[in-house]
């Protein structure tokens, strides 16, 4: 699975940074 990174725009579900983005999403095993 490949993920974008678009900045910190959007919608209520985006990170509040790209620090806090990648920490969660590096620290989440995939199935």
């Amino acid at each position: 699975m490949e993920f974008e990174y678009h900045g910190m725009q959007g919608n209520e579900n985006n990170f509040l940074n790209y620090s806090e983005c990648k920490h969660k999403c590096m620290s989440t095993r995939l199935r």
